[in-house]
This record gives C-alpha cells, structure tokens and sequence, in this order.
C-alpha cells in the first residue's frame, strides 16, 4: 500500500478592527495572534507585510472580523465598510487579484465575519461580487456571531453563504444558552440617560403595549460578546427622571437585546416590519 500524505492543517489569518470596543477586545484575548486594523489602507499594509514576513501556506484562511452595519450587515473594519457597490472596495479587490496577494499567501478562502452579513440581499451582493473578483470562495455569518465562536487559532463558529430568508432566522438557531426566564421589563437593567452611540428613542405608555406585543417574550437567549452594532435603542421609562429600562434592536429589526443584572438576553421579534414602522413614530430621547 502506498501511503499517503495527510495535508497540512489549515491555518487561519485573522484580521479585526482596532478601536477600543467590548466585544472586540475579548475576541482578541482569545484569538492572540489577530491582526489589528483601522481601515483600508491598514488592512493593504498588513497585507504586504505578511508577504514579506510569511512563506506561502498551501491552505490559508483569511478572516476579516468585525461589527456588521445595522442597516445592511456590511463588514465594517474600523472606519472602512466592505460594501460591494462601493468602487473603492472594489478597486482594492481587484488590485489583490490583479498582484496575486491572495495566492502568494495561500489563501482559498476569505471570509466576512460579522453577525448576519450573509443575510441581507446587500450581505450576499458583495460575497458574490467579492467571490467573481477573487475567483475564491468568499463567506458571510447567518445570524449573530460572538467572540465566543473563536478560540486560539480563529474562528470555530458556523458560517453558510447562499439564498436565505431574514425571516427564517429564529432566536433559536442563535448561538448561547438559553435563557429560564421570559421577557420581563420591569427586570431589566436600570440606565441612566447617557447617550449611546446610536438612536435613542423615548416608548412612552401608549406606545410600548405595541411593541411588545412583538417580543416572543418566551424566546430568551443568553448572548455574550455578540458581534452586533445596535441599530438603536429603545428606551422605557424605570420610574425615576432620566432612567430607564433599555432594550437594543439588532440585526435589521430581528432581535432586541436586553440586560439581566449584567447579563446580554436577546429576544426574536415576530414582525420586524411593524417594529420598525413604530420606531418610525417615535422621538428621540
């Protein structure tokens, strides 16, 4: 029998966002080698760098990581959003394939690694745009990722790229434990009115009976780490002046995250349409 040569393992190159942020810094604690980036122009240095640095690898993995866009799920690596239409993105694309960068280092694969970014028609659009121009396989997440789906070597966690409906997309295909209790808001996390980075719109009493109607209240499930930008907050009132009970949307309308005595709980929406025409009719905090 002759025998035959098992093949190298894979090894995975990991590039994420510099900026300061929660998630991120934990998702770099575990995966220690990661390289850090802000932009473009960082992640073509790096780039160059590891061709200078690195011999080829027969089989190579390229992830770049980072928060997905609320609105369409684009990668966002600190200041630069991977967005298909764009024509910059695309120039820089097509000057890897056009200087071989990808092959020289042994990648057959990248992939775009922020919550959902292979589940909006935009998602899917650049995968497909990027994939012809590199004549590789490129890949999204569906659904929320976490700086718990990497361990030491990278990312570990699931990812698919193809046709898929945002509806099909349930609390339960989420990553995280579930959670023993329902939605209960009176429970949830006391804020003050420190402004977040993002929208912060004021339910009062008339509105929020609507709104909640939307929460599957039964559906909880614990999310650490998640790599998800909130599109916006909503606030309810906790009672004292400028408090209030918080709860983040997420992932185009599909979820809204809350806190449990510090704890991240993510719950499905039922109709991410209505919670967004009546977010519409909110003000802002």
């Amino acid at each position: 029998m002759i025998p035959t040569e098992t093949p190298p393992p894979r090894q995975h190159l990991t590039i994420t966002a510099r900026r300061p942020d929660p998630e991120i810094t934990q998702l770099r604690s575990i995966v220690s080698d990661a390289l850090l980036v802000d932009d473009r122009c960082d992640l073509e240095h790096v780039l160059c760098d590891l061709l200078a640095a690195c011999p080829p690898a027969s089989r190579r993995t390229l992830d770049l990581v980072g928060h997905a866009t609320a609105d369409r799920s684009l990668l966002q690596l600190g200041d630069w959003v991977i967005d298909g239409t764009n024509p910059t993105v695309l120039a820089f694309f097509r000057e890897l394939d056009e200087q071989d960068v990808l092959r020289r280092l042994g990648v057959d694969t990248v992939r775009l690694l922020g919550s959902n970014t292979a589940g909006t028609e935009d998602g899917r659009n650049t995968l497909s745009t990027l994939a012809q121009i590199l004549g590789i396989e490129v890949t999204g997440t569906l659904g929320p990722i976490y700086a718990t789906s990497f361990d030491q070597h990278g990312f570990c966690g699931s990812h698919v790229y193809g046709p898929t409906d945002l509806e099909s997309i349930q609390c339960a295909d989420l990553a995280g434990a579930r959670y023993p209790r329902a939605f209960d808001l009176d429970a949830v996390d006391v804020v003050t009115g420190k402004r977040p980075a993002w929208p912060r719109y004021f339910v009062d009493a008339d509105a929020a009976p609507g709104i909640l109607r939307l929460v599957k209240r039964g559906e909880g499930v614990v999310m650490p780490a998640l790599l998800a930008r909130p599109e916006c907050e909503l606030a309810f009132p906790a009672g004292q002046p400028g408090t209030y009970h918080v709860a983040q949307v997420l992932l185009d309308h599909q979820l809204v995250r809350v806190h449990y005595d510090g704890v991240p709980v993510g719950f499905s929406i039922s109709d991410r349409l209505s919670l967004r025409a009546r977010i519409a009719d909110l003000a802002a905090v």
